[in-house]
């Protein structure tokens, strides 16, 4: 059993999900997803916004 080999399946995956992630919402890092301040109502909502569409591009399923 080759330790390295048996990863290359999931670091693909996470791979494949990173890219899929930064093109639907514009990036991967917080602050670039979301500008507004930290704990204000307007910070909430695109919070909400992106859990949501992270669960819908994980139980995407490539054909």
């Amino acid at each position: 059993m080759d330790p390295k080999k048996d990863r290359e399946p999931v670091y693909n995956l996470a791979h494949d999900f990173h890219d899929r992630f930064s093109n639907q919402f514009g990036g991967t890092c917080c602050r670039v997803l979301n500008p507004h301040d930290f704990d204000s109502s307007e910070h909430l909502r695109p919070c909400l916004k992106l859990t949501g569409g992270t669960a819908k591009l994980l139980m995407w399923k490539k054909s």
